[in-house]
């Protein structure tokens, strides 16, 4: 409604769903960027708008339409398909960070990782995530770990989370998710990231030793 007024628009502020008459006719459409643009745009800056457009894009894209109701079953159809364990354990709202209802397991959301970097899209997929003291939300955050480390951050009231991936010096990749759910989420910005820090270095260690072992 602001962006109407802003623009000399006068006349009704709602919008509501309803049925084109028979005889519309098409004055304009718009196709989006290609999707591997978009998730960059998606997961370098949490762009919540866009993340909740592609999830209604995917109830389309799967013949339910756009809504909600239709995304949540394309979605829950593809991790079943995918393999994913802890489906019933998933709880879908909106498709987008500004949920208080959405829940999803560590487990899940790392198998989901996982699949990802196995998948034949894992290249656009990872590059999509913001890159450790680099860009997007993790610009200044990770100054010692550098390119190696790609992860999503998520923020809301109560709650501070960090998922993605550390890759190691022989090239192998470790998912990490770390999520905490407290009144003083927001107090633990540092140990969350002191913990993933320690994590990849962690990992980093053993992986030299094996190659050692080698």
């Amino acid at each position: 409604a602001a962006l109407w007024r802003a623009l000399g628009g006068t006349g009704p502020l709602r919008a509501a769903r309803g049925r084109a008459p028979d005889d519309a006719r098409e004055l304009a459409s718009w196709q989006s960027q290609p999707l591997a643009v978009a998730l960059s745009d998606i997961n370098k800056y949490s762009n919540n708008t866009m993340a909740r457009t592609l999830f209604l894009t995917l109830g389309r894209e799967a013949g339910g339409g756009d809504t909600a109701a239709a995304a949540e079953r394309a979605l829950r159809e593809e991790l079943i398909h995918r393999g994913m364990d802890d489906v019933g354990a998933l709880v879908l709202e909106n498709g987008s960070g500004l949920s208080r209802r959405e829940r999803v397991t560590a487990r899940m959301l790392g198998e989901v990782l996982l699949d990802a970097a196995r998948g034949p899209y894992a290249g656009e997929f990872i590059a999509s995530l913001p890159i450790a003291a680099t860009d997007g939300t993790l610009k200044k955050r990770f100054a010692e770990l550098g390119p190696r480390l790609r992860m999503k951050t998520g923020t809301l009231n109560d709650v501070k989370a960090l998922a993605g991936y550390w890759q190691a010096a022989d090239g192998r990749r470790l998912a990490i998710v770390a999520i905490v759910n407290s009144p003083r989420a927001m107090e633990s910005g540092k140990a969350l990231d002191a913990v993933v820090a320690d994590l990849a270095r962690g990992f980093n260690t053993e992986t030299m030793r094996s190659s050692a072992r080698r």
